[in-house]
């Protein structure tokens, strides 16, 4: 009797062992098993914060992209005109009735725009009227040093997005040389304001946005106190070179807190995804800092986890 009772409790131990290693695997087969499907889980639900992330930038610049393309086609039917030609040779005076009236039209059309044309010198010489009742005008006032003069003079079309040094506020600049024979006598500029675009701006409410120019610097942002800061390192000779050609007026263009030149950034101590989508301007670009983990379904992932282990 004393050697079966010892077999019999040696197989139980045995027993007992198997079924502590059985559940011992069931245990690690069920971890793996949660540690997979949750990698799958964030691998998906990561590409989708993303796409979110993409979808929303894109937004800020498609209206960036559609405030820029009626001016463009406009400016194009307004250098053909003979009056807007024969005032910038300077065959007809300064603010003639008939050169006035055009770029008022044009005006009225592009809802608020300054619209006026140059002589090769860079000297305003008509203008449509602007202020609250039209008492203001640019003519007789030089732009030479202005960017989107100096390129359109040259025969080239251009877009520049700038700071004005008369009005103090932010405009695009549309500008095309004006031909009279096939030679360039001057430069007619379209100047459209931002207001609309500043609005969207300030609605983006899922993170920061910024509208930054080639060299990074603050154009549009729902940030107020980051406009005209750099977002990415700029050597003190460009900065120079910024700063001398007017284009965003008298601004220092001193740094941001923070660049932004990597996938991620830390900003007082939170961490953001940093997204882009390029614009209609060569070089400029949206930017959006999104709070990383946004959006993410965390408890979804808890409870995927949980029934999982049940």
């Amino acid at each position: 009797m004393p050697a079966i009772s010892g077999k019999s409790e040696s197989s139980n131990a045995r027993s007992s062992r198997r079924g502590r290693r059985a559940l011992l695997k069931g245990l690690l087969l069920s971890a793996a098993l949660s540690m997979v499907a949750l990698s799958i889980f964030h691998n998906v639900a990561s590409r989708r914060l993303c796409a979110l992330r993409c979808s929303r930038t894109n937004e800020l610049a498609a209206k960036v992209n559609e405030s820029l393309s009626e001016a463009r086609f406009q400016i194009s039917a307004l250098i053909r005109l003979p009056i807007v030609q024969r005032t910038a040779a300077g065959d007809l005076p300064s603010d003639n009735p008939l050169a006035v009236s055009a770029l008022k039209t044009m005006k009225m059309i592009l809802r608020g725009a300054i619209v006026y044309e140059m002589n090769l010198k860079g000297d305003v010489v008509a203008c449509s009227p602007y202020g609250g009742e039209g008492e203001k005008t640019l003519t007789g006032k030089n732009y030479a040093f202005s960017p989107y003069f100096v390129k359109a003079a040259k025969g080239a079309k251009s877009v520049v997005l700038a700071l004005d040094v008369t009005t103090n506020k932010r405009g695009v600049y549309f500008s095309a040389p004006i031909r009279k024979n096939g030679v360039i006598v001057g430069v007619l500029v379209i100047q459209k304001s931002v207001l609309d675009i500043d609005r969207f701006f300030g609605l983006y409410t899922d993170g920061k946005a910024l509208l930054l120019s080639k060299d990074g610097v603050v154009f549009l942002s729902n940030i107020q106190s980051w406009l005209f800061k750099t977002a990415y390192p700029i050597n003190e000779e460009r900065r120079r070179t910024l700063r001398f050609s007017k284009q965003f007026a008298d601004e220092r263009l001193t740094p941001l807190p923070i660049h932004l030149d990597a996938a991620q950034v830390t900003y007082n101590s939170d961490i953001y995804d940093v997204t882009e989508a390029g614009v209609a301007v060569k070089g400029w670009k949206v930017v959006t800092l999104t709070p990383s983990g946004k959006d993410y379904p965390y408890g979804l992932a808890a409870l995927m986890a949980l029934m999982i282990t049940l």
